[in-house]
């Protein structure tokens, strides 16, 4: 076996580290030899960076060094300096690809002008949900990277409230240096207009993917100029609302022009039959498809884009009131290729329906169908099994109940993800039999279900697979805490947000089996003692973050200390 290992080729070794799915399976890899370590750390590509503390210690450098082949880097929870940051990526030497800051207090534009300077592989900036991003930011990236070829300064509600003044100033600058750009995001930018939408336009002629959902100054016209003028565009997902002298017929005008476009999303808008109508019959290589919250539309419209585009990999159909479980089947013969489909809020919509997507789509692997009438029906026996679906979301269905969970786990053996947060009717019992049903399962979402309280289970603990538990504000409870801890060995993270029954006992019980835990969230777990943190960091090396009880606040040495050893112990 030694002469196997010695004999065998970097190159296979390379083959058999690519077949592991995360990088966390390379840590304990990286332990056996020299040899390992140098190969684990030539295969990592991505890189979080979380932790400020490392700027004291003057390591970033070298650990930035220690893997040669980093292309994409991302900053989370990240609250030192980052132009220091930034800079000393520059000096680096390494060829960074893509750069995600977003979530940050500010643009750090000293940071980002050097790495002007010196980072010219630089092709991906992320800044999106800023505190505070204004035009003189924008213009300073657009100066700093002309050629940038995807731009993210996208913005959540939270952050128009924090202060996004990005208008079309910055954005004429933006059409005019960055020549090169090939995918941006403006949502959430109010102060952006449809005079925006035309510099890009003309100004970025390789421009193919633009997302301007919830830009309230866009209208129908801008999304038309798009249409007709960007003829290197394949994805545009908008969100717009009717100006005084918009028109509906621009983008019906438009439409026919945009002869590359494969993903098309439409949300909260007035989508007439008349347009999907032109839409299916201008012949164009839809893959993708949204109708999301929109109105106008009926099914014969839906319908036609359905029979003109058979290939349709994925499908939103948010909110679109008029589907029924008669009409799903009457359809489902029209998506052989459907990969993902979401189906959330059509509430006429029942278990009929699941199942007729199980059965008539083959190479279905994603099912998301929130706030419908899911569990109004039941069946004594499955209606045939589909092995392609692996995940299924299922969330805030007030009628869904243990045994068409049962039946659904029963229909989709492969599962790997499953989320049934807020689901009233769900207990102890239809997760446990869900998890027997599906060994797979890694991701399981229970969040809000005050009938699950410990998902104790009796079943051959090696067949589970369970790496991510998301319990905010369900009814687990110690005994439950202990009973996860003894088939749960392989638990990753652990969300017991707002789990009020939870205390100091179940925990500890947990962790004494749970032994590759990383993450655990404790927040507005008011019983849980701040005696057994240290015990908590201390006897868990794997442990990397922990979010406390809001009423328990470490003091600066204690989180340096709990830092020291590997974990970052915070209160949110």
């Amino acid at each position: 076996m030694s002469k196997f290992y010695e004999d065998l080729p970097e190159e296979c070794w390379e083959l058999i580290v690519n077949r592991l799915d995360h990088y966390r399976y390379l840590e304990s890899l990286s332990l056996l030899s020299k040899r390992f370590l140098s190969l684990t750390n030539r295969l990592r590509f991505n890189l979080t960076v979380s932790d400020p503390l490392i700027l004291n210690l003057n390591t970033l450098p070298k650990l930035l060094l220690r893997f040669p082949q980093l292309k994409h880097v991302k900053f989370s929870d990240f609250h030192g300096d980052l132009d220091l940051v930034l800079s000393q990526i520059a000096r680096s030497g390494l060829y960074i690809e893509t750069l995600d800051i977003s979530g940050q207090e500010r643009v750090p534009i000293d940071g980002i002008r050097e790495l002007g300077k010196n980072m010219k592989s630089l092709k991906s900036l992320i800044c999106s949900k800023m505190r505070v991003l204004e035009d003189r930011d924008v213009v300073a990236i657009a100066e700093s990277l002309p050629w940038l070829e995807e731009l993210d300064i996208g913005c959540s509600d939270e952050g128009i409230e924090f202060g996004s003044n990005v208008s079309d100033a910055s954005i004429e600058v933006i059409s005019n240096k960055a020549k090169h750009l090939k995918r941006i995001s403006l949502s959430g930018n109010c102060l952006i207009t449809d005079n925006s939408l035309k510099m890009l336009s003309l100004g970025c002629g390789f421009l193919r993917e633009i997302e301007i959902l919830n830009c309230c100054c866009v209208t129908e016209n801008g999304i038309g100029f798009v249409l007709g003028h960007s003829h290197c565009l394949v994805s545009i997902s908008t969100c717009v609302f009717p100006g005084p002298h918009s028109s509906l017929s621009r983008m019906e005008n438009a439409v026919v022009s945009a002869k590359n476009l494969q993903s098309l999303e439409l949300s909260r808008m007035a989508i007439s039959d008349h347009l999907l109508d032109l839409i299916a019959a201008s012949c164009l290589p839809l893959k993708s498809f949204a109708l999301s919250h929109c109105f106008n539309s009926t099914a014969f419209g839906v319908f036609s884009i359905l029979r003109a585009y058979p290939l349709l990999v994925y499908l939103n159909l948010e909110g679109a009131h008029f589907l029924t479980d008669r009409l799903i089947s009457d359809w489902s013969d029209c998506l052989p290729d459907l990969r993902s489909i979401k189906l959330s809020y059509c509430w006429k919509l029942t278990n009929s329906t699941l199942f007729i997507l199980a059965s008539h789509c083959p190479l279905l692997e994603e099912i998301e169908m929130g706030q419908t009438s899911l569990g109004k029906e039941n069946f004594d026996v499955v209606r045939g099994r589909s092995y392609s679906i692996r995940s299924l979301k299922l969330p805030q269905n007030e009628y869904l109940d243990d045994e068409s969970l049962t039946t659904f786990a029963a229909t989709c053996p492969n599962l790997g993800l499953l989320d049934v947060k807020n689901c009233s009717g769900v207990t102890d019992r239809g997760v446990r039999e869900a998890l027997e049903n599906c060994a797979d399962i890694r991701h399981l979402d229970v969040s809000g279900c005050e009938g699950v309280m410990g998902l104790g289970l009796n079943m051959d603990v090696s067949k589970l697979n369970l790496e991510v538990l998301q319990a905010k504000g369900s009814s687990i409870c110690d005994e439950g805490l202990v009973n996860i801890g003894k088939w749960g060995s392989r638990l990753l993270q652990l969300d017991l947000e707002q789990c009020v029954r939870v205390t100091t006992t179940g925990v500890k019980g947990l962790m004494e089996n749970c032994r590759e835990l990383r993450k655990i969230n404790l927040q507005n777990c008011p019983n849980v003692s701040a005696a057994m943190l240290a015990w908590m960091v201390f006897s868990m090396p794997m442990l990397r973050k922990m979010i406390l009880p809001r009423n328990q606040v470490l003091t600066e040495s204690q989180r340096s200390l709990f830092l020291r050893h590997g974990c970052l112990v915070c209160n949110a």
